[in-house]
């Protein structure tokens, strides 16, 4: 009896983070914590940039969040790329900037138009301004609402696993970025670096979702070896 409570108890826990998995289904992360090209690493600590995309539920618009808080210093990104799911065309999309968090952002859109130094080419660029006055740098979040027809946070995390990376780079990544002014201590000067993102961040609801299961799992199972 007691058995059969705990392991109703356990899908009513599962139950629970399924629907918080669903309320956040329309989200997608990346974490730029990995550099693939450069004379170091930016001094802060990783994930360097942030990227979020929610499209709330709601398909036809998604809210995109770029965060620069992890760097240090003088750094600043100089350009920021992003790939769409092939049925999907870059070129259709309208990118309209929170007033709040404006800067003069050039934003480019393309099929595999744009090469993110030596890795692979992506569909979106975003161009950042490099006078020190407008720079998107240390400390700051950048915010965006992307139109679309159908278009969801999910659009913009395609597939990856036919893409080849050229120049024997270790891509393909989801999303990539140049830091500027990163300083060398050993050199006394400023250099830069190529960083990416090569997975999708597990949302925290799934995580505990799966934690949950395996501790549902394992109680059963010691409580089953008891009796």
């Amino acid at each position: 009896m007691k058995s059969r409570i705990l392991m109703i108890g356990m899908f009513a826990v599962l139950a629970f983070f399924a629907g918080m998995t669903a309320v956040h289904a329309g989200m997608v992360t990346y974490h730029l914590d990995f550099e693939y090209a450069g004379e170091d690493e930016p001094r802060g600590a990783p994930p360097w940039l942030v990227a979020i995309f929610d499209d709330e539920g709601t398909p036809g618009s998604v809210n995109l969040t770029l965060d620069a808080t992890n760097l240090v210093d003088d750094e600043f990104v100089g350009v920021w790329y992003f790939n769409v799911a092939e049925d999907f065309l870059p070129e259709g999309l309208n990118f309209e900037a929170d007033p709040a968090n404006a800067t003069t952002t050039d934003i480019r859109m393309g099929d595999n138009r744009f090469r993110a130094g030596p890795d692979g080419f992506f569909d979106i660029e975003f161009d950042f301004p490099q006078a020190r006055a407008d720079r998107f740098g240390t400390g700051m979040t950048l915010r965006y609402t992307i139109f679309g027809d159908e278009l969801m946070a999910s659009s913009f995390a395609p597939d990856l696993t036919d893409a080849t990376p050229p120049g024997g780079s270790p891509g393909p990544f989801f999303s990539a970025a140049h830091i500027q002014a990163i300083w060398l201590e050993s050199q006394g000067a400023e250099s830069s670096g190529w960083v990416a993102a090569d997975a999708v961040v597990p949302e925290p609801a799934t995580i505990l979702l799966v934690g949950s299961g395996l501790v549902g799992l394992g109680l059963f199972g010691r409580r089953k070896s008891k009796s």
